[in-house]
């Protein structure tokens, strides 16, 4: 329940982040991308046009006094491209290639910044575009960043209990069928009113995209219960040892005692104080609070 409260409140906030009735979007920087500027100057306007939908205002290049690289750097030059269009908001996005550090699918870097109507840089986004996912990742930037509302993916959870209890990052969930979630790592705990282990389960949810998670068919979590409670290792380890240490005392007192009696004694107690306060420590390090 208050995993689904937290996405409406989510959902309302991004909601009350009022969203500009006209984004102006400026020419694309690509030159930098060599053979690629035309493939991006070409994909990057549509994927605009297809998430900002009635709110897209193209800002032509002669709208752009001095270069669009100039104007982003100008708050005058700024609000005459977004007053030339009608925009309360302007997107621009910047491509650069790839660094020799990335991977070799990466074949480029997005940035994509936002301005207010007077020229004042609101946000600023950036993202890899790759050539397996090329088009998924653009879409990716340009939504997180002028739609966040639906910036998210599914999840769908298998093999749940009907007593059972969810928890999605820490978070209690009630939906059992599909769920929201923002794209990337998540964690869902799985608790079981039986003698059934807790079950953690550790995956990722891609931009528009489902994720399906069978929680019957998962390792359950690593708990440890010890065999006793701690305080019995820990009393069982003084009690070996003082024995211990009165075997010893007695041998170097009364060094004209039976010696035979001496050595069994200090064996034992020795023995059963190592055990005692080894099982002591894996007991300590081992038990866990589900």
């Amino acid at each position: 329940m208050r995993a689904a409260a937290f996405l409406v409140l989510c959902s309302a906030l991004a909601a009350d982040i009022a969203l500009a009735e006209a984004s102006g979007v400026l020419p694309i920087d690509a030159t930098d991308m060599g053979s690629a500027e035309a493939k991006l100057k070409r994909e990057v306007p549509m994927v605009l046009q297809d998430v900002l939908k009635d709110r897209y205002r193209a800002v032509p290049d002669v709208d752009v006094v001095g270069g669009v690289a100039r104007c982003t750097e100008s708050p005058g030059c700024l609000q005459e491209a977004a007053a030339a269009v009608g925009a309360d908001e302007l997107v621009w996005v910047k491509a650069t290639r790839p660094t020799p550090e990335q991977d070799a699918d990466v074949y480029a870097n997005l940035r994509l910044l936002l301005f207010d109507s007077q020229g004042v840089p609101l946000l600023r986004f950036e993202q890899t575009i790759t050539n397996s996912t090329g088009v998924i990742d653009l879409r990716a930037l340009v939504v997180r960043a002028l739609a966040p509302v639906a910036y998210s993916g599914r999840l769908q959870l298998r093999g749940v209990g009907a007593g059972d209890e969810v928890l999605i990052d820490g978070l209690r969930l009630d939906e059992r069928n599909e769920t929201a979630l923002r794209p990337g790592l998540h964690e869902a705990r799985v608790r079981s009113p039986g003698p059934r282990p807790e079950i953690k389960v550790a995956f990722v949810v891609p931009f528009e995209g489902l994720v399906v998670v069978d929680v019957a068919t998962s390792e359950p979590s690593a708990v440890i219960s010890p065999l006793l409670p701690v305080w019995v290792h820990g009393a069982t380890a003084a009690v070996s040892a003082s024995l211990l240490l009165g075997v010893l005392a007695n041998a170097l007192t009364a060094p004209a005692s039976d010696p035979d009696l001496h050595l069994p004694l200090g064996i034992a107690a020795a023995t059963t104080a190592a055990a005692s306060t080894t099982a002591l420590l894996l007991t300590l390090l081992t038990e866990r609070t589900p």
